[in-house]
C-alpha cells in the first residue's frame, strides 16, 4: 500500500441509516405517496433497477428519505449466489423525483466528506475485499440477511482525495464504453428478435405443421438422492437466466 493511504474502517468514513420496516398496506398505488426503493430496486451485482420502485404513504424518519446521488447497500437476499448483498446502488437523478423512501432492505450511507468522495466509495464497496468481507457477515438459509453491526468495522484503505478523483475518473472512463457496448447489444438483441419473429411467422408452402411433441422427447424426472461422492452439474430454476439460457 502506497505511503499516502489510510488504513481505516467504513465506520470511520461513513454512517449508516436503515430503511423502513413496512406492512402491505402501507404500500399503495403508482404517483400516491412517497417513491419507494426496496430489494427489487437492486440489479444482481449491484446498481439500480428501474422497474423495483413501489409507492409508500406510511411513517418513516427523516433519515429514512434519501436523494438523487445517494449511495445505499443491500441489507438482504433472496438468491442462492449472494448476488445483491451488500452491494452498492445509487439513487438514480432521471427519475423526476427529488426524494425517495428506502425499505428495511436497504440502508443508506452519509459519508464523511472531508475524508472520502461519494463515488469512490461506491467503487470500494464493490472490490474483491469488501464483497468478501460482507458475504463472510451474513447470515440465513433461504434469505440472507447482512449482519449491519459489523459493517462499520469493514476495514478499508483510503488514498488522498486527490487519488480518489483520479480513480473515480479512470473507472468512469472504462464504464462509459462497458455502457455504449450494453447499448449496441440490447439494439442488436431488438434486431435479432425482430429477424427471427419476420423469419418464422411466415411459412412457406414446403413447411409443415406439427406439434412440439413430435419433434422433441420432454423428459420430467428430477434428482431425487444420489451417491453424495458422485458430483454432477444441479441445474435449478435459479440457473436459468433470460440472456444466457442455462447459467451454471
Amino acid at each position: 500500500m502506497p505511503d499516502d493511504w489510510q488504513t481505516t474502517t467504513l465506520g470511520e468514513v461513513l454512517l449508516i441509516h436503515r430503511g423502513i420496516s413496512y406492512r402491505s398496506p402501507d404500500l399503495s398505488q403508482e404517483g400516491e405517496g412517497m417513491p419507494f426503493i426496496n430489494l427489487k430496486s437492486v440489479k444482481r451485482g449491484g446498481g439500480y433497477r428501474y422497474d423495483g420502485i413501489k409507492w409508500y404513504t406510511g411513517a418513516y424518519k427523516p433519515e429514512q428519505v434519501v436523494f438523487p446521488g445517494n449511495i445505499l447497500i443491500c441489507c438482504t437476499d433472496l438468491t442462492k449466489e449472494k448476488a445483491i448483498l451488500g452491494y452498492p446502488l445509487q439513487v438514480p437523478s432521471d427519475t423526476g423525483f427529488d426524494r425517495f423512501c428506502i425499505s428495511l432492505d436497504l440502508a443508506s450511507l452519509e459519508i464523511n466528506e472531508d475524508i472520502a468522495i461519494l463515488d469512490f466509495i461506491f467503487l470500494l464497496l464493490q472490490s474483491a475485499p469488501l464483497r468478501s468481507f460482507m458475504k463472510a457477515n451474513s447470515s440465513g438459509t433461504t434469505v440472507m440477511h447482512l449482519r449491519m453491526k459489523a459493517v462499520p468495522k469493514a476495514p478499508v484503505s483510503l488514498p488522498p482525495l486527490s487519488e480518489q478523483r483520479r480513480i473515480v475518473d479512470l473507472v468512469g472512463g472504462i464504464d462509459a464504453c462497458i455502457d455504449a457496448l450494453e447499448t449496441q447489444i440490447e439494439a442488436t438483441r431488438t434486431a435479432r428478435a425482430g429477424v427471427l419473429a419476420e423469419l418464422l411467422s411466415t411459412p412457406g408452402d414446403d413447411w409443415q405443421t406439427t406439434t412440439l411433441g413430435e419433434v422433441a422427447e420432454i423428459n420430467p424426472e428430477s434428482v431425487k438422492g444420489r451417491d453424495p461422492t458422485d458430483v454432477i452439474q444441479y441445474v435449478d430454476i435459479g440457473s436459468v437466466s433470460a440472456e444466457l439460457g442455462i447459467d451454471l
